[in-house]
C-alpha cells in the first residue's frame, strides 16, 4: 500500500503513516518503509545512466576520486543499496538527482526500517 503525505519531521511522517495503515488493515505484516532500498536499475534512473554503467561504478571497475560508491545492504542476484548512502555517490555524479526532502525521507525511512528489523529480531531470539 502506498501513502503520501507531507509534514515534518520526515521520521514522524513514516510513523505516522504506518499507524494509519495499522488502523485501516489490523492483521496486515509490515515489511518495510519506502524509499529505503533500491536496484541498480532504481539507482541508474536517478543517477541518469545505464544500469550497465552503473555496474561498472558499484563493482569498482570505475572509480570516482572523491566519493566510492557505496556497498550494498543486501546481496545476491539482485542486490539492494540504501538510498540515503548512496546519496553522497549520486550528488557528485549529478548534483540534482535526489532533492533534499528525498534525501531526508530516504533517511527517515531507513531509520525506520532498521528499528523495525531490529525489534523483529529482538523478538525472534527472545
Amino acid at each position: 500500500m502506498r501513502v503520501a503525505r507531507e509534514s515534518t519531521p520526515p521520521l514522524k511522517t513514516v510513523a505516522s503513516a504506518i499507524a494509519d495503515v495499522k488502523r485501516a488493515i489490523p492483521n496486515g505484516a509490515f515489511i518495510a518503509a519506502d524509499p529505503d532500498l533500491a536496484g541498480l536499475a532504481d539507482i541508474a534512473k536517478l543517477a541518469d545512466m545505464t544500469r550497465q554503467n552503473l555496474q561498472k561504478y558499484a563493482t569498482n571497475a570505475i572509480k570516482v576520486s572523491v566519493v566510492a560508491f557505496p556497498p550494498p545492504v543486501v546481496l545476491g542476484n539482485d542486490p539492494k543499496w540504501r538510498l540515503a548512502e548512496v546519496e553522497p555517490w549520486l550528488q557528485q555524479i549529478n548534483s540534482g538527482a535526489l532533492t533534499p526532502e528525498k534525501i531526508d525521507v530516504s533517511l527517515a525511512t531507513a531509520e525506520f526500517n532498521i528499528k523495525h528489523q531490529l525489534q523483529r529480531l529482538q523478538r525472534a531470539v527472545g
